[in-house]
């Protein structure tokens, strides 16, 4: 195959988007300046994949409204800041049935947690997500068929692992089903979690957070209503 390739022959792919990342090294600004470069040469061309197959309309309507936002609020101009690119609906996105698809879109404010808070913001958010998979349970369908929805529909998708065990802790406690595709070791397990923070207390009783998980354990079962009660809230 090499000896049918012509000099003076170049073609590349890149996603400046994507370059944001640095994945295997890759820089905005390289392939910036290739994009530049290349219309000044002779038998240029650009072909640029726009038409996105995989997704429904209403995503790739939500999709460039917001990022075509979001990525004008920097200088574009500067080599080193990614581009928006527009995509447009392929023709199986454009034909395919509407279903029970839609995107909502949070933004959760972290709280300062003070000395009366039941939880701190990392166990608010955990709390918050496991919570919204029970709801999602309750009130959303799959499919064109609408069918009912099942927890192999739903995915959890975290920036990093840090605080991958409070939210496994929330869904051990809510009942929900889930496999982790990243283990966090053994303190990733229930029991050994329980034990961890009962010990963490023996050990140091003004330790507020081992208090009250040693109380959600299954060593004394304290509900929500337990917790409400003893912070003193009316419920």
């Amino acid at each position: 195959m090499a000896d049918n390739l012509e000099e003076g022959k170049l073609f590349f792919v890149g996603d400046e988007k994507q370059s944001i990342y640095r994945f295997r090294g890759a820089e905005v600004e390289v392939f910036r300046t290739l994009a530049d470069e290349l219309p000044n040469a002779e038998g240029q061309g650009q072909f640029a994949l726009r038409r996105n197959y995989r997704s429904v309309v209403p995503l790739i309507r939500f999709f460039d409204g917001f990022f075509s936002h979001a990525f004008s609020i920097g200088d574009t101009s500067r080599p080193w800041e990614a581009r928006h690119a527009p995509m447009v609906p392929g023709s199986s996105a454009q034909d395919r049935e509407p279903g029970a698809s839609s995107l909502r879109y949070f933004v959760i404010e972290p709280e300062e947690a003070g000395q009366e808070a039941l939880m701190d913001q990392d166990d608010s958010l955990a709390c918050h997500a496991a919570t919204f998979v029970l709801e999602a349970m309750r009130t959303l369908r799959a499919g064109p068929e609408s069918r009912k929805l099942k927890y192999e529909d739903i995915a959890i998708l975290l920036r990093t692992t840090t605080h991958q065990h409070r939210l496994e802790r929330f869904l051990r406690q809510f009942g929900i089903p889930y496999q982790s595709e990243n283990p966090r070791g053994i303190f990733s397990q229930a029991p050994a979690n329980d034990l961890y923070h009962i010990l963490s207390y023996v050990v140091d009783p003004g330790d507020r957070r081992a208090f009250l998980a040693t109380l959600r354990s299954p060593l004394c079962r304290i509900s929500d209503r337990g917790f409400a009660i003893l912070a003193g809230i009316d419920t």
